[in-house]
């Protein structure tokens, strides 16, 4: 179920300073797709190339070379941003990413119940951010942007602050100005029984 969501239309850009991603932290010397976040890499932003951004029929299970994804492939509809308590459809998060929401996604056997609820306090309505749990993931806490990644032990790395005001609602997006709302809001064990509710929404904005 969903605790929070997103606020609708896109709201005025916060923390971008116009000198491109990361410009408020250390960013790694990389530029790559279909590899692997490095969990070595903790507390630096990453930076990944995304070679397609297409809408595939929903239902698909898009193959991304990066885990917790940081673009690619989706579907027409995408995930109302907020706080989710369970996982939530991958193909939906990566749309709201499109849009420029940060996807911030944990390991919930890593982190007692305060840890999660910090992470949950990252987001505000009418923050383009998504918090939910995710399965295999590199580190604890892993935040990810389009094209862009940053892995944490800690929910309270200042890190993660500095990647939610750089990368939130950025301009480098492909579809910046997007909503992050009023599309899905439900999990991915409920996207498999919405099929008429999902039917609906992709005639909406499909």
């Amino acid at each position: 179920m969903v605790v929070g969501g997103g606020a609708a239309g896109c709201n005025v850009l916060l923390g971008s300073s116009g000198e491109g991603p990361g410009s408020g932290t250390d960013i790694a010397d990389v530029s790559r797709s279909a590899e692997p976040a490095d969990p070595d890499e903790i507390g630096t932003v990453q930076n990944f190339g995304v070679p397609t951004a297409s809408h595939v029929e929903v239902g698909t299970a898009v193959e991304y070379g990066v885990h917790p994804p940081v673009g690619g492939d989706h579907y027409v509809i995408w995930q109302d941003c907020g706080v989710y308590d369970e996982p939530i459809r991958t193909e939906l998060g990566v749309h709201s990413q499109e849009h420029g929401a940060v996807w911030i996604t944990y390991d919930e056997d890593a982190l007692e119940p305060g840890e999660i609820e910090t992470l949950a306090d990252l987001y505000r309505p009418g923050d383009f951010v998504l918090v939910s749990p995710m399965e295999n993931l590199p580190a604890p806490v892993v935040a990810s942007a389009w094209g862009a990644q940053v892995v944490v032990e800690d929910p309270e790395a200042p890190e993660l602050e500095e990647f939610l005001r750089e990368f939130d609602r950025a301009v480098t997006t492909p579809e910046h100005g997007g909503p992050c709302s009023g599309a899905y809001s439900g999990t991915e064990a409920e996207f498999e029984e919405d099929g008429d509710l999902i039917e609906d929404l992709v005639e909406e904005h499909g």
